[in-house]
């Protein structure tokens, strides 16, 4: 079933797909700016803890982007240039804001807090953020939203008061999130930053939203043309935000629906 979803899915991107006889090339990457697996350290003691941190890309390899890794990418994107002379430009989807550890420790994991990412860079090499500011204005990178954090902020918060020990680990060792131990190798449920319980959390999510784009306009100096949500879930109500912020490309996967609704039109389809 699961291939036969596949099929399907990779189908539909085909026929709703833009089509065109140019030869494009598209540089876009998510999660600028967002922590994931802090540093070796964490990733040692996730191990130990019996956390399958290998068997999962994103715990293995996605941290956060340092000056060296910038200076690796510009450096390669100045040499080359199409047939106006213009080097390749990454559009570089960004998160704002990764929680504020230490403050969500100190409240006794009451309250969350959140650092902006000038800060998380500034804490790792002052140059970080110098570097980012100084490709944009050069044209190497193409800033754009992906939200406030990689974080569902309101699941993690309500699992670590019912004394869920992949929630409270996490945090302690300055994750936004983990896998379950007992669950599927990729399932970080923590970091779907906008999937809702009920219409409190939608309210709470819609909040989000709003502030994530208010402070990337702040931090770039200019409003996102485009929004990608985390792990491409989200409520038909957000995009009501996104329209009244005026932002004309929705970057995301073909469909809202579920595995199961997908399924059942596949199926409905190949019936008819």
């Amino acid at each position: 079933m699961n291939l036969i979803n596949s099929h399907y899915l990779k189908l539909k991107s085909l026929l709703l797909s833009k089509k065109t006889r140019e030869k494009i090339v598209v540089f876009e990457s998510d999660d600028w700016g967002s922590i994931r697996m802090p540093n070796p350290e964490a990733y040692r003691i996730s191990e130990e803890n019996g956390y399958a941190m290998d068997r999962n890309i994103y715990t293995k390899y996605d941290c956060l982007e340092s000056a060296d890794d910038l200076d690796e990418l510009f450096n390669l994107l100045v040499n080359y240039k199409d047939q106006n002379n213009k080097n390749p430009i990454f559009t570089a989807n960004f998160l704002v804001t990764n929680p504020d550890f230490n403050k969500i420790i100190s409240s006794n994991y009451s309250q969350y807090f959140f650092e902006t990412i000038i800060d998380t860079y500034n804490n790792q090499n002052p140059n970080t953020f110098k570097k980012i500011l100084s490709a944009k204005n050069a044209q190497l990178i193409l800033p754009q939203s992906h939200g406030r954090e990689h974080l569902n902020v309101e699941r993690i918060m309500q699992d670590i008061a019912s004394n869920n020990e992949d929630a409270k680990f996490a945090i302690n060792h300055y994750m936004p999130g983990i896998i379950n131990k007992k669950g599927p190798i990729f399932e970080n449920n923590y970091v779907v930053a906008l999937e809702n319980r009920n219409k409190e959390d939608l309210f709470s999510k819609k909040q989000i939203i709003n502030e994530g784009l208010e402070m990337f306009n702040s931090i770039f100096g200019y409003q996102s043309e485009s929004f990608i949500a985390c792990n491409y879930v989200w409520d038909p109500e957000i995009e009501i935000i996104l329209k009244k912020k005026m932002l004309n490309i929705y970057r995301v996967q073909y469909f809202k629906k579920s595995p199961e609704e997908i399924m059942k039109d596949f199926i409905l389809k190949c019936i008819i």
